[in-house]
C-alpha cells in the first residue's frame, strides 16, 4: 500500500515532465535542498530540489483533484509542484515541508533534519495505519512492524503495548487486529504474545482461540466462541446496549422498577460509559436526569462525539485535560475542534502514551523550537523519555533538542526516564552526558526518583554512572530509605557499598534503620548496624528503633537491637518504654524477651503508673499475666492512690479483675475517699466489674468516708443486679441507709426502677421515708407517672393512701400530674377519693387545678364530692373559674356543684367569673340560676 506522488520541475526535464515516482517518506530536508533517495537507507542519492530560507509553501486551491504545493525559489526563479493523491498525502506534506521550513527559520543557526524519513517510517505511518486499520493494509502493516523491531525503533514489548492499546480503543475492529497480530507473531521467535498484548484481553483471548498464541484461555473467555469474544459484551446485556448505542435495548433495562440511572458498572457511572463510547442516544436519555461532571466531559472528548461534548459543556467548564482525553483515543476532529474553538493544547506525554505519533510530531514541528514546552511544561525529549522511545530521543537530539531541559518542578528527561524505569532511554541520556544530579523541587534527583518508583535497574544504571547516592527528596528521604522501605536487600547492599549514609535523617528524624524495622527485615537491620547505624537515635515522636520494633512485634529484630546496645528504658514523647509499647500491642513474646533482658516491669511513668496498671486500663489480659508471672507486686499504688485492680474497675475490664482476684490481690483496698474497688465500679457504672468483685467475695458491708454502702451505691447508680446480690448475700443489710434524705428505695423510685423497688420493698425497705421535699417513694412514682413502680408498691402491700409531709396521697399526686392511668388504678385498688391533705384539698381539687378533664370526669362518676371546701373556702368550681376552663365547669355544674357557696372572702363562683373574665362559665352559672337551684 505504498502511496506515491508526482514531482514536476522545469529544471530537470522539459516543463511538466515526470522526474520519478517515489515514496515521500524518503525525502529529507537539508540546509539548502530537499533530497530524495532510492531507498530509506540513503545508499543511492537520486536527485535534489534546491530552495533557500526564503522559500514558501502554498496551496493551489484551483487544482481539481487535490491541492498542489509550490516550493518557490526566488533566487533561481523556479517553482516546484507537488501533487498529493489524497488528503493524508497532503497533510503529511504539510508536516514535512512547511513545518520544517518554518523550523529552519527560527534562529540564526540552520537546523538540519537528516533523519526525517524515520519519523514516518517508524512512527507516524504505522500508528496511523493501526488506528485506521483496513483488511487490505494488514500485510503491509505486518512488514512495517517487523521492520520497526528489526531496526530497533521500538522494542517488541513497546510494539505490543501500542497494538494492544489501539485495539482496546477500537474493539469493533477486533478481528482485523487479531489477523494482523496473528500474521506478525508468526514471524517472531520466542515472543510471549499474551504478555505483550495483555492490555487488551479480548485480543489475547481471540488469538488464543485461533491458536496463534499458546497457553490457557483467559478467565471469562473459556467457553466463548470467536463470535462471542468479538461481541465484546454479551448480547442483550446493559453494556452491550450502551456500547452499540442501542436505545431500544437500553430502555428495556431502564423500564424496570429497580433500575437506577445513577448506578455504576465497575465503579463507572452509566452516563460516563455512554460518553466514553460515544453512545449519543443513550447519553441523551441519561442526561435528562443524571448530573455530569468534569470526568463526563473528558469521557465525551475521549469518545469523540461532539454532540455529547456540547451537551456536557452546557453544565461544565472545560478543563485543559479534555484535549488530552481526545488525543488518547486519536479523535482527530475533536482535537482540532478543541484546539481551534476552545484554544486548548495537549501534552507530549498524552500523545506518546496513546501511540498518537501524528499529534506528537504535529506539535513538535509546529512550534519550531525542539525544546518548546507543552501545557504541563514538558519538552518532546521528556515525553519520549517517559514513554521509553530511545529512537525518538535520538531523532529529537538531532533536531537539537536538549537532554537537560527542565520542566515543572525541575524535572529533566532523565527524571522522567527514572520515574517510569525506561532503562534504554536512561542509557542513551547518560551516554550523552546528561546531568545526573538535576534536583527536582519535590522528588529529588533521578536516583531518588528511581528508588521511590522501584525502578531498580535504572537505579543501578545511575549508581554505575557515579550519581550521588546521598541525595534526598523534599521529605529528606534518600534512595537508601526507599530501597529499604521496599524491602530490597540487593539494592540496599549496593547503596551501602557505594557509601550511602546509614544515619541520614529525614524531616521526621527517621533514619534508614526505622524503615528497616518497619519492613521487618532483620538482614537489612544487620547491614545498617554493621555500617555503624545509630541504634538509639530518636525520631520526632521520640521513638527509637527498638520502640518501633516492639510495635511491629518482631522479636528477632528486638533481640538483635538489644544485642547491639539498644536502651530498654528509653521513653518516647508519650513516656512509653519499649515494654509498654509491646504491652499495648499485646506482643507477649517481645514482652518476655524485654523482661528477661532487664526491662523494669515495675517501673513508674511520669504519672506514677506501672506497666500492670497500663494493662488493667487497656484490658491487656495476656500482657498482665506475663507481668504478674515475673513477680511484680499487683498492689502497688500510683500517685492518686489507685492500684491496677482499681483501674481495671474504672475501665470495666472484667477479665483483668477476675485474674487479679484469682491471684489474691487485695479487693478491699480503698482510695483517698474510702471507696473500695466495687464502689469505684458502681460509680463508673461498670456493673459487670462490680458483679465480678461481688462474686470474688468482696466485703458487702464496706462503707466509704461519707457512709455510703455498696447497696446504696447500687441503688444510686441503678445496678439492680448488684442491689439484689447485696440483699441476698448480706446478713443484716441496711436497707434504709439515709444519706442527704435519700434511701435506696427513694433512689429507686426517683430513677423509675420498678424492679429495684420491688426487690427493696419485698426485702422490707420502709416506704414511709421522705426525700428532701418531704415526698414518699410511692408519691414520687405517681409524680413521675411511673405505672410499673406504682404496681410494685401495691403488689408489696404498701399502704395505698400513704401520706407525704403535706398529707398528700399518691392519688392526689397522680391527679395533680394528670396521670389518668395511675389515678384509675389507685381508685380501683381502694384509694380514698375523699381523702384530704393539710389544706383540705381532695384528689378532685388537684385534678380540677391541673385541668385534668378526664380524671375530673372519672372522679365525679365515682361520686367524688363536687362541693368540697378547702381551708380558704375554695370549692372545685371556684378553682375551675380561676383556670377559665368551661369544660370542667360544665362537668362540675352537671354533677351538682353549688354555685351559691362563698369563699372566705365572701365571693361566689359567679363573683370570681367577673374577676377572672370567665365569660363562658359566667353564662353557664346564670343559666343554672335561671333554671333554679
Amino acid at each position: 500500500m505504498h502511496k506515491s506522488f508526482e514531482i514536476k520541475a522545469s529544471w530537470c526535464r522539459k516543463e511538466g515532465g515526470m522526474i520519478k515516482t517515489v515514496k515521500k517518506r524518503w525525502f529529507i530536508l537539508f540546509e539548502d535542498s530537499l533530497k530524495y533517495f532510492a531507498d530509506e537507507d540513503q545508499e543511492q542519492e537520486k536527485g535534489q530540489i534546491p530552495f533557500s530560507v526564503e522559500s514558501t509553501v502554498d496551496i493551489d486551491t484551483t487544482y481539481k483533484i487535490q491541492p498542489c504545493f509550490f516550493i518557490n525559489c526566488p533566487e533561481r526563479k523556479r517553482v516546484y509542484r507537488i501533487f498529493p493523491e489524497t488528503e493524508v498525502d497532503r497533510d503529511e506534506w504539510v508536516a514535512m515541508i512547511s513545518n520544517l521550513i518554518n523550523l529552519k527559520r527560527t534562529s540564526g543557526n540552520p537546523k538540519y533534519i537528516t533523519r526525517f524519513p524515520r519519523f514516518f517510517t517508524f512512527f507516524i505511518t504505522p500508528s496511523e495505519l493501526l488506528w485506521k486499520i483496513r483488511k487490505e493494509d494488514i500485510p503491509e502493516i505486518s512488514v512495517m512492524l517487523q521492520d520497526i523491531v528489526n531496526k530497533n525503533a521500538m522494542s517488541i514489548n513497546q510494539l505490543g503495548r501500542m497494538v494492544a492499546y489501539i485495539c482496546q480503543n477500537r474493539l469493533t475492529k477486533l478481528r482485523l487486529y487479531a489477523d494482523l497480530m496473528g500474521e506478525f507473531l508468526s514471524t517472531q521467535k520466542n515472543v510471549d504474545g499474551a504478555a505483550i498484548l495483555k492490555d487488551c484481553p479480548h485480543l489475547v483471548a481471540l488469538l488464543i482461540k485461533r491458536r496463534k498464541i499458546s497457553g490457557k484461555q483467559l478467565e471469562g473467555f473459556e467457553s466463548k466462541s470467536e463470535d462471542q469474544i468479538c461481541d465484546i459484551f454479551d448480547q442483550g446485556s446493559l453494556m452491550n446496549a450502551i456500547f452499540y448505542d442501542n436505545l431500544q435495548a437500553f430502555q428495556i433495562y431502564a423500564d424496570k422498577k429497580e433500575f437506577d440511572t445513577n448506578q455504576e458498572v465497575d465503579g463507572k457511572p452509566l452516563i460516563n460509559i455512554a460518553a466514553h463510547y460515544g453512545a449519543y442516544k443513550v447519553f441523551r436519555f441519561l442526561f435528562k436526569t443524571v448530573r455530569v461532571d468534569e470526568v463526563t466531559l473528558k469521557e465525551a472528548a475521549f469518545g469523540g462525539n461532539k454532540e455529547i461534548y456540547k451537551l456536557c459543556k452546557q453544565k461544565i467548564t472545560t478543563p485543559r485535560e479534555v484535549i488530552d482525553a481526545a488525543i488518547s483515543n486519536h479523535q482527530t476532529e475533536m482535537v482540532s475542534y478543541l484546539y481551534s474553538e476552545e484554544e486548548l493544547d495537549y501534552t507530549y506525554i498524552s500523545c506518546l502514551r496513546s501511540s498518537n505519533f501524528r499529534a506528537f510530531f504535529d506539535r513538535f514541528f509546529k512550534n519550531a523550537d525542539p525544546n518548546w514546552k507543552d501545557p504541563e511544561e514538558c519538552t518532546p525529549m521528556m515525553g519520549a523519555a517517559s514513554a521509553g522511545f530511545q529512537s525518538l530521543l535520538l531523532l529529537i537530539s538531532e533536531c537539537e533538542g536538549s537532554i537537560d531541559s527542565q520542566g515543572r518542578d525541575g524535572y529533566t528527561p532523565l527524571c522522567f526516564a527514572a520515574q517510569y524505569d525506561q532503562i534504554d532511554c536512561g542509557n542513551y541520556l547518560i551516554n550523552n552526558h546528561t546531568n545526573l544530579e538535576s534536583n527536582t523541587a519535590r522528588d529529588g534527583t533521578p536516583l531518588v526518583i528511581a528508588a521511590k518508583n522501584c525502578a531498580w535497574r535504572f537505579l543501578k544504571l545511575l549508581i554505575e554512572g557515579k550519581s550521588n547516592v546521598n541525595a534526598t527528596d523534599s521529605l529528606g528521604n534518600s534512595a537508601l530509605m526507599y530501597a529499604i522501605k521496599n524491602n530490597n536487600e540487593e539494592i540496599t547492599q549496593l547503596l551501602l557499598e557505594s557509601k550511602a549514609n546509614p544515619n541520614n535523617l529525614n524531616k521526621n528524624r527517621d533514619t534508614p534503620i526505622f524503615y528497616a524495622v518497619d519492613s521487618c527485615n532483620v538482614n537489612i537491620v544487620r547491614m545498617l548496624l554493621e555500617r555503624r547505624a545509630t541504634v538509639d537515635l530518636k525520631n520526632e515522636k521520640g521513638d527509637t528503633p527498638i520502640h518501633r520494633a516492639c510495635k511491629r512485634n518482631n522479636i528477632i529484630i528486638v533481640d538483635y537491637l538489644i544485642r547491639c546496645g539498644a536502651k530498654l528504658e528509653e521513653l518516647d514523647h508519650h513516656n512509653n518504654t519499649p515494654l509498654m509499647i509491646a504491652m499495648d500491642n499485646s506482643n507477649l513474646d517481645v514482652m518476655r524477651l524485654l523482661i528477661q533482658r532487664g526491662a523494669n516491669a515495675s517501673n513508674y511513668d511520669k504519672d506514677g503508673s506501672t506497666p500492670l496498671m497500663f494493662c488493667a486500663k487497656n484490658n491487656k489480659l495476656d500482657a498482665a499475666k506475663v507481668i504478674c508471672e515475673c513477680g511484680v507486686n499487683p498492689e502497688v499504688m500510683d500517685y492518686e492512690g489507685k492500684t491496677a485492680l482499681m483501674y481495671a474497675c474504672l475501665f470495666n475490664n472484667v477479665d483483668i479483675i477476675r485474674y487479679l482476684a484469682s491471684r489474691r490481690c487485695n479487693i478491699e483496698v480503698i482510695d483517698k475517699f474510702g471507696r473500695t474497688p466495687v464502689m469505684l465500679s458502681l460509680a463508673s457504672k461498670n456493673f459487670d466489674a462490680a458483679y465480678a468483685l461481688a462474686q470474688a467475695g468482696c466485703n458487702l458491708h464496706a462503707k466509704d468516708l461519707g457512709g455510703g454502702s455498696i447497696l446504696y451505691y447500687a441503688a444510686f447508680y441503678g445496678d439492680t443486679r448488684m442491689a439484689k446480690f447485696c440483699i441476698d448475700n448480706q446478713k443484716g443489710v441496711e436497707l434504709d441507709i439515709n444519706i442527704d434524705n435519700q434511701t435506696p428505695l427513694i433512689l429507686a423510685a426517683t430513677q423509675q426502677n420498678s424492679q429495684l423497688v420491688d426487690i427493696l420493698v419485698g426485702a422490707g425497705a420502709s416506704p414511709d421515708v421522705f426525700n428532701l421535699r418531704g415526698i414518699t417513694p410511692m408519691c414520687i412514682a405517681a409524680i413521675n407517672n411511673d405505672f410499673e413502680t406504682i404496681k410494685s408498691f401495691v403488689k408489696n402491700k404498701v399502704p395505698i393512701d400513704g401520706r407525704d409531709a403535706k398529707l398528700n396521697t399518691p392519688l392526689m399526686h397522680a391527679c395533680a400530674c394528670n396521670c389518668i392511668e395511675i389515678a384509675k388504678y389507685l381508685v380501683d385498688c381502694g384509694a380514698q377519693i375523699e381523702a384530704k391533705n393539710s389544706i383540705g384539698a381532695t384528689p378532685l381539687s388537684f385534678a380540677v387545678a391541673s385541668n385534668a378533664k378526664e380524671i375530673v370526669s372519672f372522679l365525679l362518676f365515682k361520686r367524688a364530692n363536687a362541693n368540697n371546701v378547702e381551708g380558704n373556702g375554695i370549692t372545685p368550681l371556684m378553682i375551675t373559674v380561676m383556670n377559665n376552663n368551661p369544660q370542667i365547669a360544665k362537668l362540675l355544674i352537671e354533677f351538682g356543684a353549688d354555685i351559691t357557696k362563698k369563699n372566705n372572702d365572701g365571693n361566689t363562683a359567679l363573683d370570681l367569673c367577673y374577676v377572672h373574665q370567665s365569660s363562658e362559665i359566667e353564662k353557664m352559672i346564670k343559666q343554672k340560676m335561671e333554671r333554679g337551684f
